[in-house]
């Protein structure tokens, strides 16, 4: 939430709030949720309003969808993509073409994200 430029592409383990709208057709299991406006992450529902990225990324309810996300100032449109589980046969990759601008290209990391991860690294281990 402190970024200030902005992002185009965007990767998370859960979808936001109001992505998932369309999933009914397939997980149908989903539906109170659905009709409730509770399928999704409020936080990053949040993020999303924010930040307005042109892509993202997630994958946390195990199926392939899709949806389009307008934003009311100026017309910004984030395409979101869900990816399916790993397994045999499940739709888990799917390639992407991103038109930009030629390079240089920047990865950023957020300091003070990277330093509350290292701050939990000893509550949440990545062996057991």
């Amino acid at each position: 939430m402190h970024l200030e430029e902005p992002i185009d592409i965007f990767l998370s383990h859960d979808a936001s709030l109001g992505t998932c709208n369309n999933l009914f057709a397939t997980k149908k299991h989903f539906k109170d949720e659905i009709q409730q406006g509770t399928l999704g992450s409020k936080p990053a529902a949040q993020l999303l309003e924010k930040l307005k990225p042109s892509y993202w990324f997630s994958a946390h309810l195990h199926c392939k969808f899709t949806a389009l996300v307008e934003h009311e100032e100026g017309g910004r449109v984030t395409k979101f993509l869900a990816l399916d589980k790993c397994l045999p046969g499940r739709k888990f990759l799917q390639i992407v073409d991103i038109e930009s601008d030629p390079g240089p290209y920047e990865v950023q990391y957020d300091e003070e994200w990277l330093a509350i991860t290292r701050k939990l690294n000893c509550v949440f281990p990545l062996t057991f």
